[in-house]
């Protein structure tokens, strides 16, 4: 755990009212369910993911006080990778939220739902979209990016062949697939209202995949609208930007990308 910042001393009021927990609500613009947003306390380890209607809660534990010593002020984050980044400042006194302070009521509830508003359209395809496990052959995966307002920067790995995850659903095993990936050399492509689409096709040998049902992420990275705090990726992982696993720690809303591998007959 990190000692933060201290920006400002939010109260001399002895009197406030303080706790070990605060709470709120997350909603994401155009109706997508705002579950597994990331929910960060600047400068320390304290982290959190929204629930299915959006809801999270953070309770500091006892050794916050140690961490979080006298008074300052803390920014609450909001992220995903494909929205607009969010903040609320919270007052913290020896590792305790002051409530009725900064964006909480007396309650230690946040004083309005905080909302996020959708940058980047993330649709994958894959094709045959059922396999069995003994499959040979080609398999198409087409990737279909649209900015939903302004703009949004993506970097791809330099080459154009396949950068691929597959994330098994039943077990969280991640299995990859590319040839090379120089994480120093990437192309920058902008990408506008208009539909942007790169089609990767893979060369699949036999029993590569395990049975079960897997989610395809093509592996590129969104440039931030602004400047992400410094401490947010490295809390999520270690070097979550690069080629590997920890890549699928970066929290991203996406559709489609369905593959069922069958038992082999």
């Amino acid at each position: 755990m990190l000692l933060s910042n201290c920006q400002k001393n939010p109260a001399n009021d002895n009197e406030l009212t303080a706790g070990a927990q605060m709470s709120g609500r997350v909603l994401l613009s155009e109706g997508a369910t705002p579950s597994d947003v990331y929910v960060w306390l600047d400068g320390t380890s304290f982290a959190t993911y929204t629930g299915q209607s959006g809801e999270f809660q953070i309770n500091l534990p006892p050794v916050a006080p140690n961490v979080l010593v006298g008074a300052s002020v803390h920014s609450l984050y909001f992220y995903l990778a494909n929205y607009q980044l969010s903040s609320v400042d919270l007052a913290i006194r020896d590792g305790k939220f002051l409530y009725s302070r900064g964006g909480l009521n007396s309650r230690g509830e946040l004083n309005n739902t905080v909302s996020l508003l959708k940058r980047l359209h993330i649709e994958t395809t894959v094709t045959p979209a059922e396999i069995a496990g003994d499959y040979q052959g080609p398999m198409n995966v087409q990737l279909s990016l649209s900015a939903a307002g302004d703009s949004v920067t993506v970097l791809f790995p330099e080459n154009e062949s396949p950068a691929l995850f597959f994330k098994q659903k039943e077990t969280g095993a991640v299995f990859s697939y590319a040839l090379t990936v120089n994480p120093a050399a990437r192309d920058s492509i902008k990408i506008g209202q208009e539909a942007y689409r790169r089609s990767m096709t893979l060369n699949f040998t036999p029993d590569y995949l395990p049975q079960g049902s897997y989610e395809v992420v093509p592996y590129f990275l969104i440039v931030p609208e602004k400047v992400l705090p410094p401490g947010l990726l490295p809390s999520l992982g270690d070097a979550v930007e690069n080629f590997s696993a920890n890549f699928l720690k970066i929290p991203t809303k996406r559709t489609g990308g369905q593959l069922v591998v069958k038992s082999s007959e």
